[in-house]
């Protein structure tokens, strides 16, 4: 397995606006006519083999990230584990 490594001064927040960001996945709360984001799950690019993944809370803290070669088209994932019903707070 080849390793990858890379230097690039990472943002200490990132901005939603950003080019180079992309937002891919965002969780979203409910409580009647009330909605509001919980997190969002965000790629960010490092170099031309990886792109960092970036799972945010809504007060902006880094729950986890990890990292995907930019070649990676994810043949083995089922995406049917990762379909979730619509949440609703009480």
């Amino acid at each position: 397995m080849e390793t990858l490594l890379f230097h690039k001064d990472l943002p200490r927040m990132l901005d939603l606006g950003d080019p180079d960001l992309s937002i891919v996945e965002v969780e979203v709360l409910s409580n009647g006519d009330n909605a509001s984001i919980s997190k969002r799950v965000v790629r960010y690019p490092v170099s031309h083999k990886l792109t960092l993944v970036l799972v945010v809370t809504a007060d902006g803290f880094v729950r986890t990230v990890w990292g995907n070669r930019t070649d990676d088209n994810h043949k083995t994932l089922k995406r049917s584990l990762y379909v979730q019903a619509p949440k609703t707070l009480h």
